[in-house]
């Protein structure tokens, strides 16, 4: 389905460049986790004629990763390296086209420990080789999974010393690469597609996400989610009691968050401190 860019500035890449490294960084930390040969440690041989590692720890691509790739692939020119353009009704083509990545939702996460990340949903747009537009989902490029390897060391009586030695996956660990700043934030906003881009704050420890209402234009919006405290966009805060009452009752009538509408009625007495709507 194409995607409505109505956002001009921006940045169009012609040459290849990589728009989720996820898949580089989980990728190097099986290469560090060599595995070698048990001959090493067993054998006569002396220490200089110890052979090298055999291999890496085998890693098994996901599903996304190779969607993701396939359609890198399929919008890249694999001699020059560059960016397949779109071209006009004559199959020439377009001079300064290629790909970009948009976003369409910009999320503030906020961890168990306090800390707080900034992950977006958005789409890769580009070009097959015959110029016609596609694109492909990528969600959250600011986050990878750290896999965790379990080492022991063991004697090796040819070095008289200890070699640690790979027994495999122990865990995973999730690590995020953009920390929360209202500059790091403004970098995902100048991609967005549109001014009709979403702000989300989310509560790591419950898994809720809570939409930030949209104030009267996308900056202003985009000022309210950068300047503002967490727990304030988080509580609502920012709304008047009474909408936020008729938002609640919207949010339970949806099933959206527990209890009925008539929970939810506006008694005129709330305390401005409660907390806002639930967007799932």
């Amino acid at each position: 389905m194409p995607i409505k860019v109505t956002n001009k500035q921006i940045k169009v890449h012609t040459d290849y460049v990589d728009f989720c490294p996820r898949w580089k960084l989980e990728t190097a930390e099986y290469d560090k986790a060599k595995i070698t040969s048990v001959d090493n440690h067993k054998s006569n041989k002396t220490k200089g004629d110890l052979a090298e590692p055999l291999t890496t720890w085998p890693r098994m691509p996901t599903t996304e990763e190779l969607v993701y790739h396939q359609f890198i692939d399929s919008i890249t020119d694999s001699k020059s390296n560059k960016f397949n353009p779109a071209r006009d009704e004559d199959r020439r083509p377009i001079p300064k086209t290629g790909a970009m990545h948009v976003i369409t939702d910009i999320i503030r996460l906020k961890t168990g420990d306090g800390l707080e990340f900034l992950l977006s949903k958005g789409s890769i747009i580009g070009h097959d080789a015959a110029g016609e537009e596609v694109n492909h989902h990528l969600p959250r490029p600011e986050m990878w999974v750290k896999t965790l390897f379990l080492w022991r060391n063991e004697y090796n009586s040819n070095t008289r010393g200890f070699d640690k030695i790979c027994l495999g996956p122990s865990g995973t660990e999730i690590q995020y690469l953009k920390e929360f700043s209202k500059e790091n934030a403004k970098e995902l906003f100048d991609q967005r597609a549109s001014d009709l881009i979403n702000f989300i704050v989310k509560d790591q420890v419950s898994d809720e996400a809570r939409m930030v209402e949209k104030n009267v234009n996308a900056l202003k919006t985009f000022e309210r989610f950068a300047n503002n405290a967490f727990d304030f966009l988080w509580s609502g805060e920012y709304i008047p009691i009474q909408v936020r009452q008729e938002l609640r009752q919207q949010a339970a009538a949806r099933g959206d968050i527990k209890g009925n509408v008539s929970d939810y009625e506006f008694k005129g007495t709330q305390s401005a401190s409660k907390a806002g709507p639930g967007v799932r």
